[in-house]
C-alpha cells in the first residue's frame, strides 16, 4: 500500500470512526464492545479493499455501507428472535451447547432485513417454498417431501434441483449488484 493511500485511510479513520461507532452502538443495542468491534471490522475491510475505497466517488458512503453490512451481520448472529412488541431479543453470546432444541430451529429465528430469505418468497412459488421448508427447516428427506408434495421421489429430486438453480441465479444477481460493497 503506498503512502498516499495510508494517509487517506488514516484521515478516514480520524474523521469518521466516531460516527461509525455511534451508529453501531445504537444499532447493536448499546453494546460498547460490539460497537468497537464493528468499527474495527469496518476499517479492516477498508484496509483490505483500499483500492475500492480510494477509487470510490464517495468514500464516506462506501465506508458507511460496509459498516451497515457489518452491523447487520452481527445483529443476525446475535439475534434469537423478536419479543411480542416486535423488538429484537439479543443474546450476549450464542453457544450451541447452551441452546435448547427449540431455540435452535431456524424457522423461529428472524433474519436481517434484505436477506436472501426475504427474496426467496419473491422468486419461488408457494410449492417451492413448501419444499424449502420441508427440506431445510424441518430436515426431511426427499422421500418424505415427495409424500408431502404428492409426487414421486425422482420428481422431487428434480424439483429440488430446479429450486437450487433459481436460488443460485438470485445469489449471482445479488453479488453483481453489490460488488463494490461485498464483505
Amino acid at each position: 500500500m503506498d503512502g498516499g493511500k495510508i494517509l487517506f485511510l488514516e484521515q478516514l479513520y480520524k474523521l469518521y470512526a466516531k460516527d461509525v461507532y455511534h451508529v453501531a452502538y445504537i444499532k447493536l443495542n448499546h453494546d460498547e464492545e460490539k460497537a468497537r468491534e464493528a468499527v474495527q471490522e469496518t476499517f479492516s475491510i477498508a484496509c483490505m479493499k483500499i483500492d475500492d475505497v480510494y477509487a470510490s466517488d464517495c468514500p464516506l458512503a462506501w465506508l458507511f455501507k460496509v459498516a451497515h453490512n457489518v452491523i447487520k451481520r452481527e445483529k443476525f448472529r446475535l439475534c434469537t428472535g423478536k419479543t411480542e412488541k416486535g423488538e429484537y431479543k439479543f443474546a450476549t453470546e450464542i453457544s450451541m451447547d447452551k441452546l435448547s432444541m427449540e431455540e435452535m430451529l431456524v424457522e423461529r429465528m428472524e433474519f436481517y432485513e434484505d436477506s436472501v430469505f426475504d427474496n426467496l418468497e419473491k422468486i419461488l412459488t408457494k410449492r417451492e417454498m413448501q419444499f424449502i421448508e420441508e427440506r431445510y427447516l424441518k430436515g426431511k428427506k426427499y422421500k418424505d417431501i415427495a409424500n408431502v408434495l404428492q409426487i414421486n421421489e425422482s420428481a422431487c429430486t428434480s424439483f429440488g434441483n430446479r429450486i437450487h438453480k433459481k436460488i443460485k441465479k438470485l445469489l449471482k444477481k445479488r453479488d453483481k449488484t453489490s460488488q463494490n460493497f461485498d464483505i
